[in-house]
Order: C-alpha cells, then sequence, then structure tokens
C-alpha cells in the first residue's frame, strides 16, 4: 500500500470543486422553488381560483351592509391564496364588528362571519346627557344610537372627561363601568338607568320604578350589589319598595310604597346562600 499525500495545490482545487459542486445544487434548488412558486402564483392569480362571491353571515343586517361597503373595492380576490387578514382588517374597520371569520367554500366561493360586539351598557356624556353610546364590557364605545337596546342600562351623564364613539373610555371612567356592571351583575336587580349626572348624589331606577339612592361613586360595586339583594329581600316580604337607599353601605334601608305595611327600617347585607339564590334579570 503506498499512501498518498495532497499537496496544498491540489488540496486548493479540490475545495474549490466541492464549493462549485453545492452551488450548483442550491441554484438548482431555487430555480426549481422559483418555478413552483411561478406555477402556484399564476394558478391562485387565474380564473380557476377567482373568488365569484363572498357570502356575508351576522346577527345583524346593519353591520353586514357597513362590512358589505368595506369590502366593494377589494378587486380581484384568490381562494387559493385567502387573504384572510386583509378581509377581516377591513370588516373591523366598522367598529360594532368584533371577530371576523373567513373561510373558503369552494373554489369560487368565500363565507365571512362577522361577530358583532355585545353592548354592556348605554353611555351619554355629561354635556349631552340624552345622546347614548353604546359601550362592551372593556370599555369600548362603538356606536351611536338613537333608541337604547332593550334591557341594557343606561348610563346617563357617565363621569368621564372624554367620550366619543370609536374610542375605548379613560382608565378611571373604565373602572367604575367595570363597578356598575360586576355590582348589577352580583346583586341581580333589574337596574334601567343609573343617573351620574351629580357625582354626590347618584341615583338609579329598576324596572318596577323603584329609586336607588347610591350617592357618592366610592364603593359603588359593593352599593349596587346591597341594592339587588335588599331589593330582593323586601320582595320576599311581599312589599314593593318605593325606593332603596345604599348611600351607606353598613345600613342599607328601604320605604314601602304607600298602602303597605312598614318593614324593618333596614335589611342587613344578604347571606352567601342568599346571594346565590339570586338570578340576574
Amino acid at each position: 500500500m503506498h499512501e498518498l499525500e495532497w499537496s496544498p495545490e491540489e488540496e486548493w482545487h479540490e475545495l474549490r470543486r466541492r464549493l462549485w459542486q453545492r452551488r450548483r445544487i442550491t441554484a438548482a434548488w431555487v430555480a426549481v422553488l422559483a418555478a413552483f412558486l411561478g406555477l402556484v402564483a399564476g394558478l391562485a392569480t387565474s380564473e380557476s381560483f377567482r373568488c365569484h362571491v363572498i357570502y356575508l353571515e351576522g346577527p345583524r343586517r346593519d353591520v353586514l351592509a357597513v362590512v358589505k361597503n368595506l369590502l366593494s373595492d377589494l378587486g380581484p380576490v384568490s381562494t387559493l391564496w385567502c387573504p384572510r387578514g386583509d378581509l377581516a382588517t377591513r370588516a373591523k374597520m366598522c367598529l360594532a364588528v368584533e371577530k371576523v371569520q373567513v373561510r373558503r367554500l369552494s373554489r369560487h366561493e368565500l363565507q365571512i362571519i362577522v361577530v358583532p360586539r355585545e353592548p354592556a351598557a348605554a353611555i351619554s356624556a355629561p354635556n349631552h346627557p340624552d345622546a347614548w353610546m353604546l359601550a362592551d364590557r372593556t370599555g369600548m364605545v362603538y356606536e351611536r344610537v338613537q333608541r337604547c337596546p332593550p334591557g341594557l342600562v343606561r348610563l346617563r351623564a357617565f363621569p368621564t372627561p372624554t367620550l366619543g364613539v370609536g374610542s375605548p373610555l379613560p382608565a378611571e371612567a373604565n373602572a367604575v363601568l367595570a363597578d356598575v356592571l360586576g355590582g348589577i351583575q352580583d346583586g341581580g336587580a333589574p337596574f334601567t338607568t343609573i343617573d351620574f349626572a351629580q357625582p354626590a348624589n347618584v341615583v338609579g331606577f329598576l324596572k318596577d320604578g323603584t329609586k336607588v339612592k347610591i350617592g357618592a361613586l366610592d364603593n359603588l360595586r359593593r352599593k349596587l350589589a346591597l341594592a339587588g339583594w335588599t331589593w330582593a329581600a323586601a320582595r320576599n316580604k311581599n312589599l314593593q319598595p318605593a325606593y332603596v337607599d345604599v348611600r351607606i353601605p353598613s345600613r342599607p334601608t328601604f320605604l314601602p310604597r304607600a298602602g303597605m305595611r312598614p318593614s324593618s327600617p333596614a335589611v342587613q347585607e344578604a347571606s352567601p346562600e342568599h346571594r346565590g339564590s339570586l338570578t340576574p334579570a
């Protein structure tokens, strides 16, 4: 056996040969990939995968009409390379839209499911107390309405320095909204309106006409919950309250309407068992 030794020149030529071989392989893969992408792009832009119909689905026809207008100038759309992000972004330009789902039904059909925002409260600004705007639970103010949806609590002259469609509530106002929604849910009273026109003397009204004296904004969530428990306790005694007073949370009281027998002047906070039996209206 003879041992072969590489001279520096032969080693250099071998390295060059391997380098050029790797380059040729890379170039071949790039060419194949480019051809494949060109083929896919050609198919995507061809009539074979051209979208002819977009079906809009959702529970609100007015919101679907707005989304339809927003999508009207899209131009040609491919169902092979469906621009889901662009479609969703355009649809969400309608502030009443919370979520968008885009699905391909066939080579020529797309389906867009539009999920609208759920209103948590109708809010009016202190300087325009009767101009209502809808806000969801996150504090996003997204729609101006002439009439408030039935069953929705109205927060009149809501304490916020800025209030307008298309922007979330400021942090402090959003915290007040969270306390209002949480207190109503905890207490279960069917509030229709809470009037913040006098910040030191906030009042609310229930569906049956009962007035709720809330007072200042401190302990707001607890006060609203107490109002619900006190109202429920009065009704369990077959009494219809004229008003419920929770301005002092440690001493919630109610006054029966005229013609009804008087009750105990104070109703203590309901026990956990009582709370669990309440069903929010």
